[in-house]
């Protein structure tokens, strides 16, 4: 489908985008996403290497100074960032498009670079286009983490992952259309078709005043003719919305458990069966001033899972009719 010909045969039927009002929810969950991802990743090296992972010891005077803070963070924008984008535009070549490449500032003057094409593309072919960083740069970091055996490597996995979440979310948005659709830039005006508020998953509807280039829409365009939803993969997103959202909550529950202790106590939080059968989470001071952190990340998936399981009994509760 052209930009020009074909899409005549089509109608406007949805756009998504990043909902402004939802940038501190994503801050969040890119923060846990970031954490979780990397604490993954070097519980996997350390199998992958025949050695035992036993948690991370931070110790204070490794830590980074304000200086090398911002150069950790404009390094991590080149290493990172950069071939996110070149990536995006790769898959979109690939696809017959002609990417172009930017930066411009979110919020508070938070600069994110990005990749855009006027190309109009099959279902398919965007949630690939979407997708393509998230999975070939957690392919790449970790096979050369595992061939250097080195960790550095798992920082730029586990940063890109966190610089995905936008991604991820789109990406599970278009899979609730069917693959008839086509998807590409919002047409010439705006939006006007849909409305504005809340769905069931919290996300923002998009309206006339809320669409642009500018903000990253990307618009969906079907046949009248042709099947427009898919209930199935509305089901997932659902799940995957309130499995996400368990594991940002129990973080922020640890998180604040950690500054109690520290507040009235040793700064010691164990939360793990007396018999060693599970480990939630271990924060515990170590003789040289250090701390111990340990994650069990099986049980926390589990625990994000069950919310998943609820936050869908929930939604599809609301939505039985009455």
């Amino acid at each position: 489908m052209t930009a020009t010909d074909d899409r005549l045969a089509y109608q406007h039927i949805a756009s998504l985008r990043a909902p402004r009002s939802a940038v501190g929810r994503w801050a969040l969950c890119s923060a846990v996403a970031f954490l979780y991802s990397w604490y993954v990743a070097l519980d996997l090296h350390g199998a992958t290497l025949g050695r035992p992972f036993d948690g991370v010891v931070v110790d204070p005077s490794a830590l980074a100074s304000g200086l090398e803070v911002i150069a950790l963070v404009v390094g991590a924008f080149f290493v990172v960032a950069v071939p996110h984008e070149l990536l995006h535009g790769a898959i979109m070549r690939y696809f017959g498009g002609r990417p172009r490449y930017g930066v411009r500032t979110a919020r508070f003057g938070i600069p994110y670079a990005y990749a855009e094409t006027r190309t109009d593309y099959s279902r398919n072919q965007m949630v690939a286009i979407l997708v393509a960083p998230v999975v070939g740069i957690s392919v790449v970091g970790f096979v050369l983490a595992v061939v250097l055996d080195a960790r550095w490597p798992l920082v730029v996995l586990a940063a890109n992952v966190a610089g995905s979440v936008g991604d991820c979310w789109m990406a599970s948005r278009l899979l609730q259309y069917s693959e008839s659709v086509r998807v590409g830039p919002p047409p010439a005006g705006g939006v006007g078709d849909e409305d504005e508020g809340e769905n069931e998953d919290g996300d923002e509807e998009d309206g006339e005043d809320e669409i642009g280039d500018e903000d990253g829409a990307l618009a969906i365009y079907g046949r009248s003719a042709d099947p427009q939803s898919r209930l199935p993969a509305r089901v997932v997103h659902s799940f995957l919305v309130g499995t996400i959202g368990t594991i940002v909550v129990l973080a922020l529950g640890l998180v604040v458990l950690v500054f109690a202790s520290l507040a009235f106590d040793s700064g010691a939080v164990v939360l793990a069966d007396g018999d060693g059968n599970w480990l939630l989470f271990r924060h515990e001071p170590t003789a040289d001033r250090g701390v111990l952190i340990e994650v069990g990340h099986r049980v926390v998936a589990v625990f994000g899972a069950v919310g998943g399981v609820i936050w869908l009994g929930v939604g599809r509760g609301l939505e039985a009719p009455r």
